[in-house]
């Protein structure tokens, strides 16, 4: 009778229906699973750097302490590792992305991807006080940002936003940028610099450089020349910037559309439709992980500049953009789309 009681009991709890996911506390449902975080860019880069940084401290602010699990999906300047995240990552919680901010105007401005960026759970990051400055080698005949006006400047690209900054300024401002393609990483092309494939580059940030190759601008191997600030601030200038070469307002109105997502540099984001709790727990950690003191030594340690943006300053840049006048977004787009 007893064993009979057993099996009774035991069939009667395999029958119960499995409690669903979604109806767990956050403690409860991180306790139990990792997450894991791709970075859409290769290894070794600053993306890398700032990805692995956040992955060594994140899981502590997130109840349930989870283990933080990191792989690279480096591929077309990160659309490829969207395209992943909003089509067939789980939609729990378990997935998160850290990826450059122009993925999210891709949809706008019809570089092919899948995914449509406003309906992505975005969840903060780190933007940055340094805007896109174009570098070069210190044996460069380029010394300021008007010699990129009257010579050619041999320029290497990875296809991100190395790419974007040399055409944005060659069809709008009349820069003479010579770009070579097909490298594949912003590591790969200081590597081009040092061996004199290329002259420079386009696009990347100072902390970049200071991350990877801190003792560069120290020793004046490399130089910046110009830089893509149209919101400058007081204070001495380290290169020429880009207002300086401006026009007409329909020049500014353009930069500003394509370097949107300056503001929203180095962001984190999960698939559509994760649980809310979930979310608003992933965006408080990151918050909190960024005022914590082991994290600003490591992420100094590391080179980084991690100046905190919300989700909500994101969704306020995507909704802006995503409304731009139609004619200035298909110009934009054409800038954008060169092969």
């Amino acid at each position: 009778m007893k064993t009979r009681m057993l099996c009774l009991s035991a069939a009667l709890v395999g029958s119960l229906p499995a409690v669903p996911a979604n109806a767990q506390s956050v403690a409860d449902f991180y306790r139990r699973k990792p997450i894991i975080m791709s970075i859409g860019q290769p290894v070794g880069g600053y993306f890398d750097v700032q990805g692995r940084t956040v992955a060594r401290h994140l899981g502590k602010f997130i109840p349930g302490s989870p283990t933080i699990i990191v792989k690279n999906m480096p591929g077309a300047g990160g659309i490829q590792s969207a395209n992943y995240l909003f089509n067939a990552a789980p939609r729990d919680g378990s997935e998160i992305l850290h990826v450059a901010g122009t993925v999210a105007f891709a949809p706008l401005f019809g570089i092919p991807s899948k995914y449509e960026a406003q309906n992505f759970t975005w969840l903060g990051g780190s933007g940055t006080q340094y805007p896109p400055t174009c570098f070069v080698w210190h044996t460069s005949k380029i010394a300021t940002g008007k010699d990129l006006f009257e010579r050619e400047a041999i320029i290497g690209s990875a296809g991100t936003s190395n790419l974007t900054t040399p055409n944005a300024l060659n069809e709008i401002v009349g820069t003479k940028i010579k770009i070579v393609r097909g490298y594949t990483g912003v590591n790969t092309i200081w590597l081009a610099m040092e061996r004199g494939e290329v002259e420079g580059i386009c696009g990347t940030v100072r902390p970049s450089l200071t991350a990877t190759h801190p003792q560069w601008i120290a020793e004046k191997k490399v130089r910046p020349v110009l830089t893509v600030d149209l919101h400058p601030g007081p204070g001495p200038k380290a290169a020429d910037n880009i207002l300086e070469f401006i026009k007409t307002d329909e020049q500014k109105q353009l930069l500003g559309l394509i370097f949107g997502s300056v503001d929203i540099q180095r962001p984190f984001v999960a698939p559509p439709g994760i649980p809310e709790d979930r979310a608003a727990a992933l965006r408080k950690a990151l918050l909190d992980m960024a005022h914590d003191p082991d994290f600003i030594a490591d992420a100094a340690k590391s080179g980084l500049d991690y100046r905190v943006i919300t989700a909500e300053h994101i969704s306020a840049i995507l909704d802006a953009n995503y409304k731009a006048p139609k004619n200035l977004v298909e110009r934009a787009g054409k800038i954008l789309n060169q092969n």
